[in-house]
């Protein structure tokens, strides 16, 4: 089987879970045991899709939204008592132009897309229901998958317009603040990285002229917007390992890069 698109890989109960989108349009798996075996399923249900799946863990169960290839976000979700559930709309007639996002946050499970319409669109699940579909407020166009992180008691979703800006919009657990763009000086694509590291919260844009640009918000102000430097392609990912903050994406050279964070200070490129 040949595959395409980012994999969604995710921790879960000990053991290691990768999704796939594969050229058939089905979504696979393969499932890492301590033991040192691996186990590969289809777990398309009666749908296919278009896009990668996205991975997200959420009160002990383990959640796969995904864009089905008649526009729609379906979702799954898998414990090993009860195995997956059947596959569920999630968007009602909102349908989405790429791959959705998913975090957990206030206590629900948060879903977001991007519409056909340009719209990003949310809807939450609080372990019974799904919430009624809405769209960030907002007067801008985006295209891409957007990104959000919880951040003081605050969710933050992050995303990129149509013309190439940075975009964020906040939630405090009553109504959404309204699209501000990030003021990024270069065009920008792909989907945004957000990461809550050392109490700030850090944002990263792929540009379209191959650099990245960073961010850094401390709760009352955002710092000013620093070049990462050249040879990034595709959308950026931030994570701790070990007390360390790393930055790691794929090079406009094919290869793949990280950097260790160093606050004041210079970063480190190393490749894999």
């Amino acid at each position: 089987m040949k595959f395409r698109g980012d994999p969604a890989p995710i921790a879960y109960l000990d053991q290691n879970y990768a999704f796939y989108h594969g050229e058939d349009d089905h979504i696979y798996h393969v499932i890492w045991n301590a033991d040192g075996t691996s186990y590969f399923a289809d777990v398309s249900g009666d749908y296919t899709y278009k896009s990668a799946p996205y991975a997200n863990v959420w009160q002990d169960q383990l959640f796969l939204p995904a864009t089905g290839t008649d526009g729609y976000v379906w979702e799954s979700w898998y414990t090993p008592e009860t195995g997956w559930s059947p596959w569920q709309n999630i968007s009602g007639e909102y349908a989405s132009s790429y791959k959705p996002y998913a975090v957990a946050w206030g206590e629900k499970e948060n879903v977001f897309w991007t519409g056909d319409d340009g719209k990003v669109y949310w809807t939450r699940y609080d372990g019974s229901a799904w919430s009624e579909v809405r769209a960030l407020p907002g007067d801008y166009e985006f295209i891409y998958t957007p990104y959000a992180v919880g951040y003081k008691d605050k969710l933050y979703a992050h995303a990129v317009t149509k013309d190439g800006k940075g975009a964020y919009n906040v939630f405090d657990g009553e109504s959404w603040s309204g699209w501000e763009t990030e003021g990024v000086w270069h065009k920008v694509k792909d989907q945004p990285s957000a990461h809550v590291y050392d109490d700030q919260l850090h944002v990263v844009y792929t540009g379209e002229n191959g650099h990245a640009y960073y961010s850094a918000y401390d709760g009352s102000s955002w710092s000013e917007w620093a070049d990462l430097g050249a040879n990034y392609d595709y959308s950026p990912y931030q994570y701790e390992y070990q007390d360390n903050f790393y930055l790691t994406y794929t090079g406009e050279d094919g290869y793949a890069w990280y950097k260790t964070y160093a606050a004041g200070g210079d970063e480190e490129e190393t490749g894999y």
